[in-house]
Order: structure tokens, then sequence, then C-alpha cells
């Protein structure tokens, strides 16, 4: 008599083909969910940086634009803007609105101008409205003096553009107007001091700007950086900005980046309220 001897399990061989095949579509599903995530942050971080750059020159065109802005247009430029000097700002020439600032650095600039209406701000939020007839012109003491300055982060996404405003004895005021910043470069073009016109188109480094310089065009450029650990190799973005650099900053940069995701936003404008 035959007894039929019937299976009742796996075999270790065939367990072990099993865990084989469930290793790697596990491995598979966790490398599909980690690249859908990586992609994910990315565009995001690139979604973040575009709206960053739209919003920089936004704010910062509106700025320039106030630069040199007289309350009545038949004042005498001179007259309007007197030579000053401020701190963090070189000197302001007679009829000048623009300044580099004083360290020599090309990592921001200065403007003045006179406020427009009674309910006027700064961009630090300042109140500097005056009570005026419409058309009349302000006085010296009520001019508006404003310094855009880069402060650099420990980490190149912590570092920011901050605007301190100061009106006639007040004190001065600060805030943070970008964030997100890795660098920022300010170019400048001067203008003939007895014509209101640019003695030519090129724009240089503020640093090469001197002191008492009629300067009619500003420029810029920001860099503008994401968290870190949201990109895989290099960024052409990045290696195009660096290549502006000098050999200092070029390093320094280099030696911050974590694969960030980077944009670069560049703007600027002739001072319409000092041309023609």
């Amino acid at each position: 008599m035959k007894l039929n001897r019937q299976q009742a399990g796996l075999s270790l061989v065939e367990l072990m083909i099993a865990l084989v095949i469930g290793s790697f579509l596990i491995l598979g599903a966790t490398q599909l969910y980690l690249s859908s995530k990586q992609n994910q942050l990315f565009a995001g971080s690139s979604a973040e940086n575009l709206d960053g750059a739209r919003y920089s020159t936004m704010v910062l065109d509106e700025e320039l634009s106030k630069a040199g802005f007289r309350r009545a247009p038949d004042q005498n430029m001179t007259a309007a803007f007197p030579s000053a000097s401020i701190s963090d700002c070189k000197n302001f020439a007679a009829g000048s609105a623009i300044a580099p600032l004083s360290n020599g650095s090309s990592n921001g600039f200065c403007f003045r101008y006179q406020p427009a209406t009674n309910d006027e701000t700064s961009c630090s939020g300042q109140q500097v409205g005056v009570s005026r007839a419409p058309f009349s012109p302000s006085p010296s003491s009520e001019l508006v003096y404003v310094i855009i300055s880069f402060e650099e982060g420990d980490e190149l996404q912590d570092g920011a553009l901050r605007c301190t405003s100061i009106q006639g004895n007040s004190d001065p005021e600060s805030d943070i107007i970008i964030d997100g910043v890795a660098d920022f470069r300010v170019f400048m073009a001067e203008g003939d001091p007895t014509e209101r016109r640019l003695q030519s188109a090129e724009l240089k480094l503020a640093s090469a700007i001197g002191a008492n310089a009629i300067v009619r065009a500003v420029g810029y450029e920001i860099l503008l950086a994401s968290g870190p650990n949201r990109r895989d190799g290099e960024s052409k973005v990045f290696t195009e900005y660096l290549s502006g650099l000098d050999q200092a900053r070029r390093t320094e940069l280099q030696s911050k980046d974590k694969r960030h995701v980077y944009q670069v936003a560049t703007g600027g404008q002739a001072i319409r309220n000092l041309m023609p």
C-alpha cells in the first residue's frame, strides 16, 4: 500500500528565492520613492527661487524708482539734494541721489529722495511722510536716506538684503526685505556732472565708483539659494554666476555649496529722476 505524501510548506530554497525577489521589489519601490521625492524637492525649490527672484526685482526696482524724486519738479537738483555724508555710505555729491557703500563693497548701495505724501513709509517700515502742500519743495532735513545692504549667513540660504532708512534727526530703522540670498552684487554707471546724461553706458562694480560721483544708472545681480540637498549633480546657474566673481569670493561660495538649487535675478534702471 502506497501513501501519498503532500508538501505542507515551502522549502528553504523557495523561501530564499521569494525573499530575494521581494527584496528587489522593495528596493525598486524605495528607489522610485526617493527619486520622486528628490524631483519634488528640486521642482519646489526651483519654484520658490523663481518667486523669490520676481519679488526681489520688484522690490529693488520700486526702491530705485524713488531715488532722486523731488516734490517740486522745478526745484534745482543741487538745491534739492545738497552734498551730504551719512554713515555706511560714500559722500553724496550735490545733485546726486545714489552713492556706493563706504566700506568699498559692491554688496549694496545708498540712495536718497524726497517723500511724496504724508502717509509714506520707507522699505524698513519707517514713517517718512511729510504734511506739505503738493509740489512744494522739501528742505534737506526731510530727505530720506536708504541703505540697501547684503548680510551673509552661515549657510548660503541664510543670507538676506536689509533696508536701513534715516530721515532728518530720527534714529535709523532697519528691516530685512529679501531673504534666501546667497550673494548680491551692484553695478553703477556714472553721469556727467553738468549734463543730465550718462558718461557711458558701461556698468561697473559699485566698489569702483568714487566718492562724490554722479551715479545715473544702477544694475544688480542676486543669487538666490534654496535649502541644502535639493539637487543632484552640478548647477549650471551656480557655475555661470561664479565665473563673474573674483577668485576669493568664488572659492568662498563653492566651499558653502551643499547641493542647493540656485536662481539668479538681474535688474536695474537708469535713475529716471536724474535723466532728461
